[in-house]
């Protein structure tokens, strides 16, 4: 081998080297790994709007489904100041009827059944000693509602979502003039304050007392109500004002008046995440 060769072989395999060398060895310096998040469920709602307060507290069982939810009243001129609700499910872990006890100025004791067949979920509600009457009927695709029948099985409401679940739009037909009226939702990248609950969307699309519609993995940050009266056209903005370390938020304003307050505890191991 010839001398000039030889060294610029030698050359080469030095460069080589210390290119492996500096590109392998660990760096001194690190970038710090990522906090884990935990997944977290509400404990505590406060909803104060200036007028009265509602709380909502919720009690979870071992798979982070809610078993009791209790919703206490005050400042309000209302027939009742608590509603307990109990939750039941299945061996399947399927949600099968919850029973509300409303005590106040007067009592009363009111069932809702979830019965399932095939994509079908049907929702029927018992008031006291009541004959039972079926209330709606959900269809559902992947899990997701798609849509939603009134108790004839007239289709009342049809479901639109984005790529990470969230629901987009709701489409509500009016069953006498053919009419229909929309919502449409905006989200923030937040952790949705009910996503580490385990629930069925159905359920959940528009919880009852409170304003936190559409909580499913993201939070909503606005929600239009478009009609076909354009006069009763209204727009929902929500302003998160706090967080806590896991991102999930513990403050928010409604509207620029009203204000929330929510409290949080750990999601059992199941639901813990990256």
């Amino acid at each position: 081998m010839k001398k000039s060769n030889f060294i610029i072989n030698f050359a080469a395999f030095i460069v080589a080297f210390f290119i492996c060398f500096t590109s392998c060895k660990k760096d001194s310096n690190p970038e710090p790994e990522p906090t884990p998040k935990t997944m977290m469920l509400p404990s505590e709602i406060v909803f104060d709007d200036n007028y009265g307060k509602l709380v909502i507290k919720f009690i979870y069982d071992r798979d982070n489904q809610i078993v009791n939810l209790n919703r206490y009243f005050s400042g309000y001129e209302i027939e009742f100041d608590s509603i307990i609700g109990t939750y039941v499910y299945n061996n399947f872990s399927q949600l099968t009827e919850i029973k509300w006890v409303a005590e106040g100025k007067s009592k009363t004791t009111q069932i809702d059944r979830y019965t399932y067949s095939g994509n079908f979920v049907t929702f029927t509600h018992q008031n006291g000693n009541h004959e039972p009457y079926p209330t709606a009927k959900y269809e559902l695709q992947d899990g997701k509602m798609i849509k939603e029948f009134y108790r004839d099985d007239r289709e009342h409401r049809t479901f639109s979502y984005d790529a990470l679940g969230n629901i987009t739009k709701v489409t509500e037909l009016n069953f006498y003039n053919g009419i229909e009226d929309h919502e449409i939702i905006s989200y923030d990248n937040k952790r949705g304050v009910f996503s580490g609950v385990n629930k069925p969307n159905w359920l959940w699309w528009r919880f009852i007392d409170h304003p936190l519609w559409f909580q499913t993995v993201n939070n909503p940050s606005k929600i239009e109500f478009i009609y076909d009266d354009s006069e009763r056209n209204s727009t929902t903005i929500y302003e998160y004002l706090e967080y806590n370390s896991n991102d999930y938020p513990t403050k928010i304003r409604v509207n620029g008046k009203g204000e929330i307050e929510i409290k949080y505890i750990e999601a059992k191991e199941l639901f813990l995440v990256d």
